[in-house]
């Protein structure tokens, strides 16, 4: 048990609607066994963009900034704006750790980890940057138009 955090990244495909003109293919296998999936049903993909475990600090940002102060597991809607504010705010704590408490403060609750602004919580703010810095790259690599690399995130977590 534990603060279990979540990132997705949302893909809309769209394939019910004949004007997208999706092709796909789709063969996955669990324990060896085929899932049927009917790739002219699949309106969107959620593919893991981030995972935290107990980095109670980023996760009170999202209740914060993301959730209007609701802690109840639900499943909020990212934007990349949201993404870059908090990239913005981890580097600014990295760059002077004693800016932590007042910037990205941790936040204690059942099963939540430590609250020490410690090497782990040093560690969840690299891991962070590390990963946020990927995904907005390639958000910034796609045409403003190109509505076929369409996608949005969501953050969930669970204790």
């Amino acid at each position: 048990m534990g603060l279990d955090m979540n990132l997705n990244k949302v893909i809309f495909v769209g394939a019910e609607y004949d004007h997208r003109n999706v092709d796909a293919i789709v063969d996955i296998k669990i324990g060896g066994k085929l899932v049927k999936v009917n790739p002219s049903k699949i309106s969107t993909i959620h593919e893991k963009a981030c995972y935290w475990r107990k980095a109670n600090a980023i996760h009170k940002w999202f209740v914060d900034n993301v959730q209007d102060g609701n802690d109840n597991c639900g499943t909020y809607w990212v934007s990349t704006d949201h993404l870059k504010e908090l990239l913005d705010i981890v580097n600014e704590v990295l760059a002077d750790h004693s800016k932590a408490e007042e910037l990205l403060p941790t936040e204690s609750g059942f099963f939540f980890g430590d609250t020490a602004y410690d090497e782990w919580y040093f560690e969840g703010l690299e891991y962070t940057k590390k990963e946020f810095t990927k995904i907005l790259d390639e958000q910034n690599s796609l045409d403003d138009n190109d509505c076929v690399n369409q996608c949005d995130f969501e953050y969930f977590a669970s204790w």
